[in-house]
């Protein structure tokens, strides 16, 4: 029985070095990736070395100051029979903001992974594409004709039970789930892996366990084609001004900042009952209100001057909006980028005195009516298919 793994062993790598030879991919597989699993490897990237990298760090230093919290308190108590309600407030304090940090960096980093998901699948785009491993680089071929190429000596590797991610500055991930790959597939990603991606930027978190028995079929996203429907569609030209443009990025950073809003409610409430106990009840409240209006005029102001300096930066803001059986269309100048939403994917549409806009989790429009050159005709077909998509 050793005799014939070993073998067999042997024809596979005799067919690995004369597949390199040749100058073959090593294996070719399609990929796909599912909603989960782009949540799961966005977190699991900002962990490695995003945004959630630091919490380590940042829970030890909450947890030093909470430890020195509770020292002073049981000082109190043990020496003085008596409990400082400063103390006390700190100690809730310090445990109250290492929850929110957890709660809220998870929750925004996985809250922005689903609605790029969710947009890239309406835009009718996808993540399924062909795989090519080679020796000295890995090839990820989309259905559009892009290719992505990360060349190994200079990526980095991350390695779980569910999931392979090759990385490189500046290059778009390729993320291989395992329930795309055979064992024959991860055999051929893991030996021109480790022979050729640096050692110190090799990370294996959990050995990687390939479940596929054989290769996926391409998947049905349910995602409309607009191209198909912008030939009957209405159009309209967009072309913002530089006060409109400003105020799309204001009103969108003002939703972002409501939803976490009772985070920052409660930390400024906390924050201002230790003021209090401190010196008045007045400074107290005075300093709830300067803490929320400071952060509401921070996020507003700096995504204000961001949009300004975009706006300066760009020839001309202007896209086409196709609204069509199916949804929305938005399209750069030129035919650059393309983003669409379905009816039935939009929360709200609201006719404004100077402009029409359309909410969804993912996305938001703001049509400015000056653009429209048949306004009438435009709310009667939205109104009928907005309506119509969300009654059924």
């Amino acid at each position: 029985m050793s005799d014939f793994n070993n073998q067999e062993n042997n024809n596979r790598q005799n067919g690995f070095e004369e597949r390199e030879e040749n100058g073959q991919p090593l294996a070719a597989f399609p990929v796909d990736i599912s909603r989960d699993e782009f949540v799961r490897f966005n977190m699991l990237v900002s962990r490695q070395g995003g945004a959630l990298s630091f919490q380590k760090s940042r829970y030890g230093f909450l947890l030093a100051f909470g430890v020195i919290s509770l020292s002073m308190i049981l000082v109190d108590i043990i020496y003085y029979n008596r409990v400082d309600p400063v103390n006390a407030m700190m100690l809730v304090f310090f445990a109250a903001s290492s929850a929110i940090a957890a709660f809220s960096f998870s929750y925004r980093i996985k809250s922005a992974a689903q609605n790029t998901y969710d947009l890239t699948l309406q835009s009718g785009q996808g993540y399924y594409g062909t795989v090519s491993v080679y020796p000295d680089r890995i090839e990820k071929r989309n259905d559009s004709g892009a290719v992505a190429s990360i060349a190994l000596p200079q990526a980095s590797y991350i390695e779980t039970r569910e999931m392979m991610i090759i990385s490189a500055p500046l290059k778009p991930h390729i993320v291989l789930p395992s329930r795309c790959l055979t064992p024959d597939d991860a055999e051929a990603v893991r030996r021109a892996v480790f022979a050729a991606v640096p050692v110190p930027r090799q990370q294996i978190i959990s050995s990687f366990e390939p479940a596929a028995k054989e290769h996926i079929v391409r998947p049905e996203t349910g995602a409309f084609e607009p191209d198909k429907e912008e030939e009957d569609a209405i159009t309209v030209e967009v072309s913002y001004t530089r006060e409109e443009f400003v105020k799309i990025a204001a009103d969108s950073a003002l939703r972002n900042y409501l939803k976490f809003l009772p985070f920052f409610s409660v930390m400024s409430l906390i924050s201002a009952l230790m003021l209090w106990l401190l010196f008045s009840f007045w400074v107290g409240i005075a300093a709830y209100v300067i803490f929320n209006a400071g952060l509401i005029g921070f996020n507003l102001y700096s995504a204000k001057t961001r949009s300004a300096r975009l706006y300066d930066s760009l020839p001309q803001a202007r896209l086409t909006a196709c609204f069509t059986e199916e949804g929305i269309t938005l399209k750069a100048a030129g035919g650059g980028r393309r983003a669409a939403v379905k009816w039935g994917s939009i929360t709200r549409a609201v006719e404004r005195p100077d402009s029409l806009d359309f909410y969804s989790k993912a996305i938001f429009i703001r049509i400015p009516k000056r653009c429209v050159g048949d306004l009438s005709g435009l709310l009667e077909f939205i109104n009928s298919h907005y309506k119509k998509k969300n009654d059924q």
